[in-house]
């Protein structure tokens, strides 16, 4: 696991796409990415949103997911639990409010909309920065409607779905804040545990967790 890096220097300037999100051909058939540009853009983005949690499935991934070569260079993976980085071909906000108040989040999903990984905020993480990374990407980033409520099939439907996780690999709940690293053509994201969290987050985490059936988080999680 990567110690991770220290938070870097504000922002660089990019210039602004002005298409939707477009699978990145790729050799020997690799599945597509997201767009170079938004790639680098989560890179500079999330080490500045503070503490959050960060649902995935174990990695599976192949050696060379760890670094996603761009136009503007590398981005190397720097943490095992943030590979699903390097095969999402989508990113779509969503939110919606909960018995335990709002909730926001980012999913990351495959070419064929497979939920690979999510970030959700916690009540430490910089809302600011996070409504300012939304609004950087703009209409490029996807919006995700909270799903209609399902009557007497809902819990029937949860149960099932809880029983198909658990016959794949199972999901995971980390507390984590991101950190990236800049050398000439490489920027490499890391991550690692907060170094403090409060108890109304701890437990906001543990309720996602919970209610997205992952397990985690907890000190041996992160």
């Amino acid at each position: 696991m990567s110690d991770g890096y220290p938070l870097h220097e504000p922002a660089l300037s990019w210039e602004p796409a002005t298409t939707g999100f477009e699978p990145i051909p790729a050799a020997n058939d690799a599945p597509p990415r997201v767009r170079d540009d938004d790639l680098l853009r989560l890179a500079d983005w999330l080490p500045r949103l503070g503490p959050v949690l960060w649902i995935h499935r174990d990695p599976r991934h192949p050696p060379q997911d760890r670094a996603c070569v761009t136009a503007r260079g590398v981005v190397l993976i720097d943490h095992p639990a943030l590979l699903a980085l390097g095969r999402a071909s989508d990113l779509v906000a969503g939110s919606t409010v909960t018995p335990h108040g709002p909730r926001e989040w980012l999913a990351l999903r495959d070419a064929q909309g497979r939920m690979l990984a999510k970030l959700f905020l916690l009540p430490d993480t910089d809302y600011l920065a996070w409504d300012r990374m939304l609004a950087d990407f703009g209409e490029r980033l996807q919006r995700e409607e909270p799903a209609p409520a399902c009557g007497r099939w809902q819990a029937p439907i949860g149960y099932l779905r809880g029983m198909l996780t658990r016959l794949g690999a199972p999901w995971r709940a980390q507390l984590l804040t991101f950190s990236v690293r800049r050398l000439p053509w490489v920027q490499a994201l890391g991550a690692q545990r907060p170094a403090t969290l409060s108890a109304l987050g701890r437990s906001l985490a543990e309720a996602i967790a919970a209610d997205e059936r992952a397990d985690g988080p907890g000190a041996a999680s992160a």
